[in-house]
C-alpha cells in the first residue's frame, strides 16, 4: 500500500482539535481511515491502468484526495454532524464539499477522465482478458499426464 497523505496533511482540512478528539474517542481512527483511503486509491489506480505502488513523489492531487477523504471519514466515525445537510451554517460544509469533489476526482481517475503524472502499466488493457490468472503446480506424477 502506498501512503498518499500523512496525519499532518489531514490538519489542512480539519482542525487539529477535531482530530485529537476523534483519537480520544476512538484511538487509532485517524490512521485506520487514512490506511483505508490509501488502499482505495491503490485500487482505483490499478483499475485506471497506473503502475502501483506509486514510485517517487506523490502527485498533489492524490495527496489532497487522500487527506480530504481521510479527514471526512475520521470525523464521520465519531459524529453524525458531518453527514447532516448542506446548510451554509454547518461548520463542516467546506469539508463536505471537498469530500464530494475528492470522490468525483477519484471516479474521474478510475474512468480515465482525469490523468495523473504517473507511469502507466505497459499491458494493453483493451487486449488483456478481465479476470484472474490460474497458476497450477506441476504434476507430481508426470507419466499419468499422457494416459488421459
Amino acid at each position: 500500500m502506498t501512503i498518499y497523505a500523512t496525519v499532518d496533511d489531514l490538519g489542512e482540512f480539519l482542525l487539529p482539535a477535531y482530530l485529537a478528539k476523534a483519537e480520544e474517542i476512538s484511538p487509532g481512527i485517524t490512521e485506520k481511515s487514512l490506511a483505508a483511503v490509501c488502499r482505495e486509491i491503490d485500487e482505483v489506480l490499478l483499475v485506471a491502468g497506473y503502475a502501483e505502488p506509486v514510485a517517487g513523489s506523490i502527485p498533489e492531487s492524490l495527496r489532497r484526495i487522500a487527506a480530504v477523504m481521510a479527514a471526512y471519514r475520521t470525523l464521520g466515525a465519531i459524529t453524525s454532524l458531518i453527514k447532516s445537510g448542506g446548510e451554509n451554517n454547518n461548520e463542516f460544509f467546506a469539508l463536505q464539499r471537498q469530500f464530494n469533489q475528492a470522490t468525483k476526482d477519484l471516479a474521474a481517475i478510475r474512468e480515465g477522465r482525469l490523468s495523473l503524472p504517473l507511469q502507466k502499466l505497459s499491458v494493453d488493457r483493451e487486449e488483456s482478458a478481465v479476470g484472474s490468472a490460474v497458476i497450477a503446480p506441476q504434476p507430481i506424477f508426470s507419466d499419468l499426464e499422457n494416459r488421459f
